[in-house]
């Protein structure tokens, strides 16, 4: 039987996010990429299929109301499952629709006088999406999920947290559920000594904030 073996690259001190979702917007004449004051990154495993929820809020230091453009880099063999916006203090989940579909829907309430969101796979596999508007001084909460099914070796199933790039994240929290059937005797193994997961009925819980 294999074992579910997890390779978690993260420092408490110092987080290297790689694949992690920005919203970059333009201000004045340059471009930026708004900063996470806020990210909970929720991980399910189930056999050999894992899904990923990024709940993000971003913050505009700015004192106008800025549009972005959300952008989502996606391995090979992931895809976007769950994509949700918050709007007027709510979250609104998306729907997806075949494309040609999806732009006629996009029209049709836009000239409704109401700012919808249109989502899209790029070449370069990136799910992007436009996301406006975004508060002056204020935050806009930004939620993805991401499914894929785990690749490994003779002994063990392999789950990467996504990571890129150094950045200073307000409030984070990170939660991996490994869900195993009762005949199965897969055990969790970290990368590092210093994280555990613990086993709670059917489930290996690991919590870090």
């Amino acid at each position: 039987m294999r074992t579910v073996g997890f390779l978690l690259g993260i420092m408490l001190s110092q987080m290297t996010m790689a694949q992690i979702p920005v919203l970059q917007v333009q201000n004045t004449d340059s471009s930026q990429n708004l900063a996470l004051s806020a990210l909970k990154m929720h991980v399910d495993v189930v056999g050999n299929i894992a899904t990923t929820t990024f709940d993000m809020v971003f913050y505009n230091p700015n004192p106008r109301v800025l549009e972005g453009e959300l952008t989502v880099p996606l391995d090979d063999g992931q895809e976007v499952y769950r994509y949700a916006l918050e709007i007027n203090g709510r979250l609104r989940e998306g729907v997806i629709v075949e494309k040609l579909k999806g732009r006629q829907t996009f029209e049709a309430i836009e000239r409704r006088g109401v700012d919808p969101g249109l989502a899209h796979l790029t070449k370069g596999n990136n799910f992007k999406t436009r996301i406006y508007p975004v508060p002056a001084n204020g935050t806009k909460r930004v939620v993805v999920g991401i499914s894929e099914t785990l690749s490994g070796d003779d002994q063990y199933l392999y789950y990467h947290i996504p990571v890129t790039k150094t950045g200073i994240i307000g409030n984070f929290k990170l939660e991996v559920n490994v869900f195993r059937k009762p005949s199965e005797n897969k055990i969790p193994v970290p990368e590092f000594g210093n994280i555990t997961f613990e086993g709670q009925d059917d489930i290996y819980r690991l919590t870090m904030t």
